[in-house]
C-alpha cells in the first residue's frame, strides 16, 4: 500500500468580521446585542480557477449567535453560484458551526479565478457574552471566527473548507480567521474621544479598522499599544525610540502586577509599562499582559507595531 498523496493547499480564504467596511477587518468590536454581518473572502484563488466553493464557519459558544437566513441563496455572493446549499451544525462535534456549499449549474467551462466576498453570515453579540470556558489566550467576551479546513473537519461527510477544480479535485486553501470582541465601547455620556484605559488612544481610533491609526485594538485593554515613556513622556507613537527604550530593558526581570501609568525613573532595568506576553487571537499586534521578564517576545511586539500612531 502506498501513502495518500496530501491534498495540496493552494489558494487562500479569509474572514471578514465587519462586512460594512471595505477590506477584510480580522478584529472586530460590537456592543451586546448589536448584529453585524460577517463575509468569507477569497483572497487568492487556486491555480487554474475552481468550479465550487464551499466553508465551514465556527464561533465561540456564548458570545455570538449566527442568524441563519431563510434560504442559503442569501448567504452565497459568489457570482457565478446558482445553487447553494447549508447544514447548521450548530453544536455537533462540540464546535458550533455551519457548513456552506455554492456551485454554478450548469458547471463553468472552466475554473473562474473570482476573489472576494463569497459567502455572508449574520451574527449577533449576545446581551451578556461569557464564553465560560474560552478558548486559550481569549477573554470571555471575545469570540473566534474560524474556518475550519479540511485536515481539522470533525465530520468527513462535510470536507470543511475547499474549492473544487477541474477533474473533481479537493483543494484545501491557506485559512485566515477573525476575532469578534462583544463589549460596551462607550460610557453613558462619553463621544468616543477618551482613552478609558489610558494607552495613548482614543475609544475611536481603537474601534477602527486601520491598526496603523491605532485600530483592531480594544479601547478598555492597556497592552495592546507599545508607546514607551522617554524621559517620563509619551508622544502616542511606535517608533524605533520606543524599541530602544525595550532593548535597553532586555533581560530584566519585575512585578508585573506594577502599574504601567506610573512613569520609570530609569531607563534600564524592569519596568511593567515595556512588558508584554505572545499575542492574544490572530492580529500580532494585540500583545498579551504582563508576565514579569523583558524579552525577545516584548521587543517582537514593539516591531510588529512600528509605525502605528495615534497622535
Amino acid at each position: 500500500c502506498g501513502t495518500p498523496t496530501p491534498t495540496p493547499v493552494t489558494g487562500a480564504m479569509e474572514v471578514d468580521c465587519d462586512a460594512s467596511a471595505a477590506g477584510v477587518q480580522s478584529d472586530c468590536y460590537y456592543a451586546p446585542g448589536a448584529r453585524f454581518q460577517v463575509e468569507v473572502h477569497v483572497t487568492k484563488p487556486p491555480a487554474g480557477g475552481y468550479l465550487l466553493i464551499q466553508a465551514k464557519l465556527e464561533w465561540t459558544e456564548g458570545v455570538v449567535n449566527y442568524l441563519p437566513t431563510s434560504s442559503p441563496a442569501e448567504e452565497a455572493l459568489w457570482p457565478e453560484c446558482t445553487i447553494a446549499a447549508r447544514v447548521n451544525n450548530w453544536e455537533a462535534f462540540g464546535v458550533p458551526s455551519v457548513f456552506v456549499g455554492c456551485a454554478p449549474l450548469p458547471s463553468l467551462p472552466a475554473g473562474d479565478s473570482f476573489t472576494g466576498a463569497v459567502f455572508t453570515f449574520e451574527f449577533q453579540c449576545q446581551g451578556a457574552p461569557d464564553a465560560g470556558s474560552p478558548p486559550a489566550g481569549l477573554p470571555p467576551n471575545e469570540s473566534i471566527l474560524g474556518l475550519i479546513s479540511s485536515v481539522n473537519e470533525p465530520d468527513p461527510s462535510q470536507g470543511g473548507t475547499i474549492f473544487v477544480t477541474t477533474g473533481s479535485q479537493s483543494i484545501a486553501p491557506a485559512l485566515a480567521g477573525a476575532t469578534v470582541t462583544c463589549a460596551e465601547l462607550l460610557e453613558p455620556g462619553t463621544d468616543g474621544n477618551e482613552d478609558p484605559d489610558q494607552d495613548g488612544c482614543t475609544t475611536d481610533a481603537e474601534a477602527g479598522a486601520i491598526a496603523a491609526q491605532g485600530g483592531g485594538r480594544d479601547p478598555l485593554y492597556y497592552w495592546d499599544f507599545m508607546d514607551m515613556w522617554v524621559n517620563k513622556q509619551k508622544d502616542r507613537r511606535v517608533n524605533v525610540i520606543d524599541i530602544g527604550v525595550i532593548v535597553q530593558r532586555f533581560g530584566a526581570v519585575g512585578d508585573a502586577n506594577g502599574d504601567p501609568l506610573d512613569p520609570p525613573e530609569a531607563l534600564t532595568g524592569y519596568h511593567v509599562s515595556a512588558d508584554r506576553s505572545p499575542p492574544i487571537g490572530v492580529n500580532l499586534w494585540n500583545a498579551g499582559p504582563p508576565d514579569g521578564s523583558i524579552n525577545i517576545i516584548d521587543i517582537a511586539a514593539a516591531v510588529v507595531q512600528f509605525g502605528h500612531t495615534c497622535a
